[in-house]
């Protein structure tokens, strides 16, 4: 997750941060956080999905982590999942993240 894409800070709080990376982003801000996580909270991703931020905060932000066999992608009022290896399933979720506005690059995320 990368730090700056969440309105709330307290969502850290509901999770087991085990890396923490500074990406230097070439823009503004000059530095994003990106922090590596578990979280044993079965209801994380409605969590989540309530703190993201979208539209007007500067675009669609998502985090997307894996579950025991599901990808979850998770946008401001917005869960989706797919399991993987299912790539119909996948093609769904690429299709909504596309009409969001995420762009191909973006949807790079390790299974």
């Amino acid at each position: 997750m990368i730090k700056e894409s969440v309105v709330d800070d307290s969502i850290i709080d509901l999770m087991n941060v085990y890396k923490m990376e500074l990406w230097n982003t070439g823009g503004k801000p000059k530095y994003w956080t990106a922090l590596y996580f578990t979280s044993d909270k079965a209801d994380f991703p409605e969590w989540i999905s309530e703190v993201m931020r979208s539209g007007s905060d500067g675009g669609n932000w998502f985090v997307d982590f894996k579950a025991a066999n599901e990808k979850y992608i998770v946008l401001k009022d917005k869960i989706l999942k797919y399991s993987i290896g299912n790539q119909a399933e996948k093609k769904y979720v690429c299709d909504e993240c596309r009409k969001m506005g995420i762009s191909e690059e973006q949807m790079n995320w390790p299974e």
